[in-house]
């Protein structure tokens, strides 16, 4: 992800005072010192607050592929393993949450499975008759 930085203050703009423009609805500092940053997400935050996926106030995981539950790059059958011992132990991640319902249930397993065997799906369908679709988003379906 992207994120877009505004410098607010610069050539001929004096910072302090009561005409300054705001860093997302919070003041500048009076040396113009800080930065805006604007996410993928719409999100206002000042630099210290974006986290390594360019995400302001992020967690760190948002860059992370869904499946890869321990961050090596790779979905394999340690991923399962670790989804497996997640549910089992009632806790919950939403990397580990492939199908994005809220749930990491059986479900996902089954997904990691198909997605470790067969790879993972590349955004078309083929059908019967070898006609390739490319998949969209409609509301809640896919």
């Amino acid at each position: 992800m992207a994120a877009l930085w505004y410098n607010l203050g610069g050539a001929g703009h004096v910072c302090g005072g009561e005409l300054e423009p705001d860093c997302c609805g919070s003041p500048l500092y009076e040396d113009c010192t800080d930065d805006c940053v604007i996410d993928d997400l719409g999100q206002c935050c000042i630099p210290q607050d974006v986290d390594v996926c360019g995400v302001c106030f992020g967690d760190d995981t948002s860059c992370q592929q869904l499946g890869d539950i321990n961050g090596d790059g790779t979905i394999n059958v340690i991923d399962i393993v670790m989804a497996v011992d997640l549910i089992l132990n009632d806790n919950y991640d939403s990397v580990g949450d492939v199908n994005e319902d809220g749930s990491l249930d059986v479900l996902d397993i089954v997904m990691l499975v198909d997605w470790v065997l067969n790879g993972m799906p590349d955004g078309t369908v083929t059908d019967i008759d070898g006609n390739v679709y490319e998949t969209i988003q409609i509301g809640d379906q896919l």
